[in-house]
C-alpha cells in the first residue's frame, strides 16, 4: 500500500496501518456502529478483522472526525478502489479533501476507477465533481 496523506483545512486525512488498529479501534467502533449493518452481512468484529489483516483500509480525517474503509478491487480487466464505508460528521469541511486522497491513492494503487454505493443524497456529488457519475444503484430485499 502507497502512504498517502493530505492536511488542507485543519483537517488531515491520512491512513491507518493494519498494525496501528488496536489502538485506534475504540474511537473507530462507534462511527462504525451509525453504517455496519449486520442484515447487509456485516459485522463490526469482522470489519475490524479485515483491517487488521489490511483487505479493508481505515482512513482518518482529523480527529476522528470521519472514517473511510477502502478496499482495492482487483476485477478481471482493472483494479477499482471501492468505498466499502463512510461514516463522519462535517462532510462540507473535509469532502473536497478526501476527493483528492482518494483520487490519488487510486492512482498510486493502480486503480482505474473509484467506486462506492450509497443513498440517493450522494447524487448531489455530481454537482460538486461532475466527473463522478451515477452508474447504478444498490437495492436490496432481504429473504
Amino acid at each position: 500500500m502507497h502512504a498517502v496523506a493530505a492536511h488542507v483545512e485543519q483537517l488531515p486525512i491520512g491512513a491507518v496501518a493494519p498494525g496501528q488498529i488496536p489502538y485506534v479501534w475504540p474511537r473507530v467502533v462507534p462511527l462504525l456502529e451509525k453504517v455496519v449493518r449486520v442484515q447487509t452481512g456485516y459485522t463490526i468484529e469482522a470489519t475490524r478483522l479485515e483491517l487488521m489483516f489490511g483487505e479493508l483500509v481505515l482512513w482518518v480525517v482529523g480527529d476522528f472526525v470521519a472514517i473511510l474503509l477502502t478496499a482495492v478491487q482487483q476485477r478481471h480487466s482493472q483494479k477499482v478502489l471501492w468505498v466499502q464505508f463512510l461514516a463522519g460528521e462535517d462532510m462540507p469541511a473535509w469532502l473536497d479533501d478526501w476527493i483528492v486522497v482518494m483520487e490519488n491513492y487510486a492512482k498510486a494503487e493502480g486503480c482505474k476507477a473509484i467506486e462506492f454505493a450509497g443513498r440517493p443524497g450522494w447524487m448531489r456529488l455530481h454537482r460538486r465533481y461532475p466527473e463522478y457519475r451515477t452508474t447504478m444503484t444498490t437495492y436490496r430485499r432481504e429473504l
